[in-house]
């Protein structure tokens, strides 16, 4: 037996994941804004698209290290309101850097741009609002050097949620529907001869 084969036996990759192996270590690698330690946190309704102006790169490791110290200090305070989707209360949470999903990272002429989300295992994807309202601080936070300024932050569009269980859920309705139907249908003919 492979080592990957042998690593990935009983892990289980949600929603189009597959099991990886990396460092003797097997993991899933979720695809399409999936996220967890199964590809079972679904991102997307919870990306903010942020532009920045600085006057040096931005590395995403740099990115990811900044966001999960600053939003680990501001979810931890009492006065600031960190809701995730999956729940309806705040909770206190600290991050890091493998809690932050990042995608479309581009840095050009001094310009970043980047779509991110904030998961954490326990507690699901927060919220978008809360993300933003920790946005200004966020930047505040960064390195005096980069002379960060925010540009632009906004919700990206929020979508369904699909899932291969919901899906699978829903064809199985609809069989039974269509079945019912035809069984109707043939009943009714028969009680008419």
């Amino acid at each position: 037996m492979g080592l990957k084969k042998e690593l990935c036996q009983g892990i289980l990759c949600n929603n189009g994941g597959s099991c990886n192996v990396l460092n003797k270590t097997a993991k899933c690698l979720c695809v399409d804004d999936w996220f967890g330690s199964s590809c079972q946190l679904y991102t997307k309704s919870e990306l903010m698209s942020v532009s920045l102006k600085t006057t040096k790169e931005i590395t995403k490791e740099y990115l990811m290290t900044s966001l999960a110290s600053y939003y680990s200090q501001y979810c931890t305070d009492y006065k600031n309101n960190c809701v995730y989707d999956a729940l309806k209360r705040r909770r206190r949470s600290i991050f890091n850097q493998e809690d932050i999903y990042i995608r479309q990272f581009q840095y050009k002429n001094n310009y970043l741009s980047f779509d991110f989300a904030i998961v954490s295992e326990t507690n699901g994807v927060l919220k978008k609002e809360s993300i933003k309202a920790g946005l200004n601080g966020f930047i505040d936070s960064l390195d005096s050097s980069l002379q960060a300024k925010l540009v632009s932050a906004n919700y990206l569009e929020s979508s369904v949620k699909k899932s291969n269980s919901t899906l699978i859920g829903a064809l199985i309705c609809l069989f039974i529907v269509i079945t019912i139907l035809i069984l109707l249908f043939a009943f009714l003919r028969y009680k008419k001869r």
